[in-house]
């Protein structure tokens, strides 16, 4: 009967702490269990274990100041062991790293070099963001046919900003109807660049025919979302 009393006693407390505290404290034990789990995880990945597991909680740790100070130059030295072991999503951040100088000096043509190699892996952010490195010319040289190919790649894995600008390079040449379908499907969906560009269509008569109503409509939709074209096309359409 002891044995019950200090059993029931001991649920009794904990009880009453969750109810004192509230859910605050089991956030904050949450927390701080995580820290010490991530801070864990680096220390074996600095000793050598658990290599696969760990590099990538590691680089996102710095990357993030998870656990750690963030530190970018470390968070570049743990990508990039991992991309070298061809981890496709390292070998991206190791694009975004050169391209906006994190960790290393900025280098345009470094980060064509890790985003091609991401993306020649099947990494659906990498083919967008290289093919609009081709399409822009930064970095590389400009080549319009490597751009398309990309973002096709991308755009055939679903990745939205690659469908919509696919359709661009369609209306850039002329082939609007093949453009508009593709902007309806992504606007129907909720993308906001779709949705103004589709309503940019109704409104020139451009691939659909020239409809002040429905272009108003999904300008509307995409003005809704913080698009500033859309907003000031509502605008002059009004």
């Amino acid at each position: 009967m002891k044995s019950d009393t200090s059993v029931s006693e001991s649920s009794i407390r904990c009880t009453a702490r969750k109810t004192k505290h509230g859910s605050s404290a089991w956030s904050s034990w949450c927390c701080t269990q995580r820290r010490c789990h991530d801070e864990r995880r680096i220390e074996l990945g600095r000793s050598g274990l658990l290599p696969c597991v760990v590099e990538a909680s590691t680089k996102l740790a710095y990357t993030n100041g998870q656990g750690v100070r963030r530190d970018d130059a470390q968070a570049v030295v743990w990508m990039r062991r991992a991309a070298e072991q061809l981890e496709v999503e390292a070998a991206f951040m190791m694009g975004e790293m050169y391209r906006q100088g994190r960790g290393v000096r900025t280098d345009f043509s470094e980060a064509a070099i890790w985003y091609q190699r991401s993306a020649e892996a099947g990494f659906p952010k990498a083919q967008y963001t290289l093919g609009m490195l081709f399409l822009d010319g930064t970095g590389l040289q400009q080549d319009l046919r490597q751009a398309e190919m990309w973002l096709k790649f991308a755009a055939r894995q679903g990745h939205a900003e690659a469908k919509n600008n696919v359709a661009t390079i369609h209306a850039q040449r002329g082939e609007v109807e093949e453009a508009s379908q593709i902007w309806e499907e992504l606007a129907r969906s909720g993308e906001p660049n779709a949705q103004c560009n589709l309503g940019m269509a109704f409104l020139r008569g451009a691939g659909r025919e020239q409809n002040v109503e429905e272009a108003s409509r999904w300008l509307s939709l995409a003005a809704a979302q913080g698009h500033q074209m859309a907003a000031q096309a509502l605008a002059s359409a009004r």
